[in-house]
């Protein structure tokens, strides 16, 4: 039964979570706001933080234990947070991450319930290796993650009905992840 709980907080945290992206996207793509917020990706992470964390549950205190048994109190909400596998000899980061909330590893295998990355796409031709880094970084077991999403953002050209296709086959390499595609250009969102 505390399972089932659990899952059911989780779906709507994951649901939250997906809402927060698309009201995002939603902003991205009127031609309202061009420029106005989000003309850099440390502006896209800052306003996403900002919508998911209006949501007290993302900011509440959360004990957590070390594999070496320290004690430590954190947040469930983080930016910037290192990954468990080591990238290209260093340490890789997530944009945002949510970490699971419980100390209770017995049953699940993964500590970061969301981990979310941004990608600022003009060309997809020059950003496709990028991408498949990134992806690689969400699906790698090593970094724990349940639930990967990765923002795709254009303002420049736009992306082509190939352009789109071909984001479609990449993302059935990787099943867990999740594709949201934001096109200020033409106004549109993808999702995949």
């Amino acid at each position: 039964m505390q399972q089932q709980l659990k899952n059911s907080e989780e779906k709507q945290l994951i649901g939250y979570i997906e809402s927060s992206i698309l009201e995002f996207g939603q902003k991205f793509i009127n031609p309202k706001y061009k420029y106005a917020f989000f003309a850099t990706e440390d502006s896209v992470k800052c306003y996403l933080y900002h919508l998911i964390a209006s949501n007290k549950e993302f900011l509440q205190d959360l004990e957590y234990t070390t594999s070496e048994g320290e004690k430590i109190i954190t947040w469930r909400l983080h930016s910037e947070l290192a990954t468990f596998d080591i990238i290209k000899s260093k340490c890789g980061h997530f944009d945002l991450c949510i970490t699971n909330s419980d100390n209770d590893f017995s049953e699940r295998s993964k500590d970061n319930l969301a981990c979310i990355e941004i990608e600022w796409v003009s060309d997809l031709e020059d950003s496709y290796n990028e991408l498949k880094s990134v992806l690689n970084k969400l699906s790698n077991p090593k970094n724990e993650v349940e639930n990967g999403y990765l923002l795709i953002l254009n303002d420049d050209k736009g992306f082509t009905a190939k352009d789109l296709t071909i984001l479609s086959k990449l993302k059935k390499q990787y099943k867990g992840i999740k594709l949201f595609i934001f096109d200020a250009v033409k106004n549109a969102k993808y999702k995949f």
